[in-house]
């Protein structure tokens, strides 16, 4: 709320003023009048300094005001920098209240408060500078009622915790947000990067969750090189179209055998469709534990190789049917 001081002049007894009325209407009088004490300075134009009687100062400028502290020239007639500075010094507030534009134009601008420091526009708020820096001891907070842009060549983050909410979508009354959209756009290379080898990185989705890429992948696990701070390129071990790789690195909280899979499929079944050929190489002991009805159809020629001892245990009927059978 700004505060503007009144010009009353106020009731004055005839024989407290002392008026000193020039020609052309310029004046400095002087009012003693009881509880009313004032001295005017005014001139024709109708600006004027008035001194009021509770001690208070009213300058009023019809058109511009203009203050100027010029500094002192020095023996050479040059300005001389070292004069004092000028000062304001008010004990109690302090208004600017302006129609039109206020200007500020200064060599440097240093501004503290020790209380709070608000700055309200009611339109657009710029500010421009080589470098900006914001710091704050507690807590800092950007708040947008409908869009936040940002738009820089580099950003580079320091936070030991984060946490982003997105839910563009609220409930009703404002309620808690029923749904929202998170996108980010990378032209180039994008890297998720945990250098903690007790630490680790987890995606949750209570929904769908999709990892679609338009070229190769290559996922790497229990790999040691990981763990080293610094450059990782994975893609440089693809294999195929699409490469898994275990390795026996088991890391500092192990959940098994070092460089051991576990796969778990269920109750709904496990459907595996290749077009073309399959390879399989298998090195250690293989054991296939099917619990239920096993059928195995082969459209083409079979051929099965086994180098050592082959044992074959049936306790139910054994059943074949061939054209013919050559045993060696």
């Amino acid at each position: 709320m700004t505060y503007k001081l009144k010009d009353d002049p106020g009731k004055q007894e005839y024989q407290y003023s002392y008026p000193q009325v020039f020609p052309d209407g310029s004046q400095f009088s002087v009012y003693s009048s009881p509880d009313n004490g004032r001295v005017v300075l005014q001139h024709t134009s109708g600006s004027h300094l008035e001194f009021k009687a509770d001690g208070s100062v009213y300058l009023k400028a019809v058109r511009d005001i203009h203050i100027d502290a010029s500094v002192q020239n020095g023996a050479d007639g040059k300005p001389d920098k070292g004069s004092a500075a000028s000062t304001i010094s008010v004990e109690g507030d302090l208004i600017f209240d302006v129609e039109g534009k206020f200007k500020l134009n200064c060599k440097s601008f240093d501004l503290e408060t020790k209380d709070n420091a608000q700055f309200y526009s009611a339109s657009d708020m710029n500010f421009t500078a080589d470098n900006i820096v914001n710091k704050a001891t507690q807590q800092m907070s950007i708040e947008s009622s409908k869009s936040m842009y940002i738009s820089t060549k580099e950003m580079v983050e320091a936070v030991i915790r984060r946490v982003s909410e997105v839910g563009t979508k609220e409930g009703p009354g404002g309620a808690t947000p029923v749904g929202g959209i998170n996108i980010t756009k990378v032209h180039g290379n994008a890297i998720i990067q945990n250098d903690d080898v007790a630490g680790g990185i987890t995606i949750k989705s209570a929904g769908y969750l999709n990892l679609v890429c338009g070229a190769e992948r290559v996922d790497v696990t229990g790999d040691p090189m990981a763990a080293i701070p610094g450059p990782y390129f994975p893609s440089m071990q693809g294999r195929a179209t699409y490469t898994h790789i275990v390795r026996p690195f088991p890391g500092p909280n192990p959940r098994g055998i070092p460089g051991s899979v576990w796969w778990e499929v269920g109750p709904g079944g496990w459907y595996q469709n290749v077009i073309g050929p399959t390879i399989k190489k298998h090195t250690g002991p293989f054991l296939e534990d099917v619990t239920g009805p096993y059928v195995q159809n082969v459209t083409g020629t079979r051929f099965r190789s086994v180098k050592g001892p082959e044992l074959v245990n049936i306790t139910g009927i054994q059943k074949i049917n061939a054209v013919s059978i050559f045993l060696n």
